[in-house]
This record gives structure tokens, C-alpha cells and sequence, in this order.
């Protein structure tokens, strides 16, 4: 007995098969950007952990997501802004300089996004205590934008908000 099977039977077999695959990956997918709120407003613990410091400890940063879903990084933007403008006369924040631009940002980042860190040295080797004005005195130095660059890249994705991350580390 010989079975005879046409190409287009095959097409329908094989997308009937990929499209299943596709369609269960898809929908399965969809829980990844389900993100926990409490987690974006009060923050995550962000570990450096390519960057040890001499003694082995990891540096880490406490930092909330930078997202319109973080209500406090909202109002510290809206805030901010509407000093800047007001200190400075102007009605919209294209009159600032990139200087003062930058200056507003990183000071909106160090308020409401980096809320604390541990086992952070500089230079000196010595470990630096956390505080808004000793973050925002790196930040704000040249030679420090990559360090705020990586952070900023942290507090942007959403996978370090994800519930499924949070249940992993709960052990749920």
C-alpha cells in the first residue's frame, strides 16, 4: 500500500504544527511583562557582579524602575522640571543647556531611582556610604557616566521588575 502525499499537504501539517508551537509560545510570552508594582516604586536590588570589589564583596544598588509606572520618579520629574523652569524663566525645557538638561536628570535619577546602595568603593578602595549627595556627586562627574549609564540600563528593564524573577528569588 502506498500513501501518496502532496506538498500541500505537508504545508498544511507543517503550519498547523509551527503555527500550535507559535501560537502557545506567544500566549505563554504574555506573562513577561507582567511586572510587580511594589517592586517599581520601592526597588530591586541590582548586583554588579562582574565588578567585585578587592575584599569580594558585590556592589549593589537598590533602585526603582524608571518608567511611567514608578508614580514617585513621575512627580519628581513633573517637580523638577517646573523648578528648573521657574529658577531659571523659562517656559519650556528646550532653553535649557545640555549642562543644565543633564544637571536635571541626574538629579531626578538620584532622587527618586537609585534609593540605596551597599559594597560600593571608588578609587580610594574604601567603601563609600550611601547618600543623595554622594550619589549624585558621582553621577554628576564625567568619569563616572558608564557607571550611570549601567544603572540606568538596570532601572529600565523591565525583567528586573518581572513577577516570575520575584517569585524565583521568594523560592515560589
Amino acid at each position: 500500500m502506498f500513501w501518496f502525499i502532496s506538498a500541500e499537504d505537508i504545508m498544511v501539517v507543517f503550519s498547523v504544527f509551527v503555527g500550535g508551537l507559535f501560537l502557545e509560545s506567544y500566549f505563554m510570552s504574555l506573562k513577561s511583562f507582567k511586572t510587580n508594582p511594589k517592586s517599581v516604586n520601592e526597588g530591586v536590588d541590582i548586583q554588579l557582579v562582574d565588578f567585585k570589589n578587592a575584599d569580594g564583596t558585590i556592589p549593589t544598588f537598590t533602585v526603582a524602575r524608571m518608567s511611567t509606572q514608578n508614580k514617585k520618579y513621575m512627580a519628581t520629574i513633573r517637580k523638577f522640571n517646573d523648578k528648573k523652569l521657574s529658577e531659571l524663566g523659562v517656559v519650556s525645557l528646550d532653553k535649557l543647556s545640555l549642562e543644565q538638561e543633564e544637571g536635571l536628570n541626574t538629579d531626578t535619577f538620584v532622587e527618586s531611582i537609585i534609593l540605596g546602595w551597599e559594597n560600593v568603593e571608588f578609587e580610594d578602595g574604601k567603601k563609600t556610604a550611601y547618600s543623595k549627595e554622594n550619589c549624585r556627586n558621582i553621577l554628576c562627574a564625567p568619569e563616572w557616566f558608564d557607571l550611570k549609564a549601567r544603572i540606568e540600563k538596570e532601572a529600565t528593564n523591565k525583567d528586573n521588575f518581572a513577577f516570575d524573577l520575584l517569585e524565583k528569588k521568594a523560592g515560589n
